[in-house]
């Protein structure tokens, strides 16, 4: 069964402060590093694999080539995708990819496109 994480967010409203509130939260609940601040920045940057797995387990499903992280932070979302070993497509909202940024599979124009891709992998 393929699934996909969407992170769209950053793009919409500044949640930085709720965010920050959640995750600290969530690195203590989850014992998460040591439930500090820097534990709560890698989450939520994406950069713990930790975060997946416990999204993925909520939906019964295990990590691996089925599973899509679609994002519109090369940073964030495909760095941490990757990291995760899922199949990446970056929407890039007009900004270009600089030297260092991670290489997504794929890059979409609209989510409607980002579906598209991942049910043609599916077939």
């Amino acid at each position: 069964m393929s699934f996909a994480f969407f992170d769209l967010d950053d793009t919409l409203v500044d949640t930085r402060t709720a965010l920050h509130a959640w995750a600290l939260e969530f690195v203590a609940e989850y014992e998460i590093g040591d439930g500090d601040e820097q534990a709560a920045a890698e989450v939520v940057t994406h950069r713990v694999r930790r975060i997946f797995e416990l999204a993925a387990g909520k939906l019964g499903v295990e990590l691996g080539p089925d599973g899509w992280m679609v994002g519109d932070m090369l940073d964030k979302d495909v760095e941490g995708g990757i990291a995760a070993g899922l199949r990446t497509i970056w929407l890039p909202h007009d900004v270009a990819r600089t030297a260092g940024d991670p290489e997504p599979e794929f890059a979409a124009a609209s989510i409607g496109e980002a579906i598209a891709i991942i049910e043609r992998s599916a077939e």
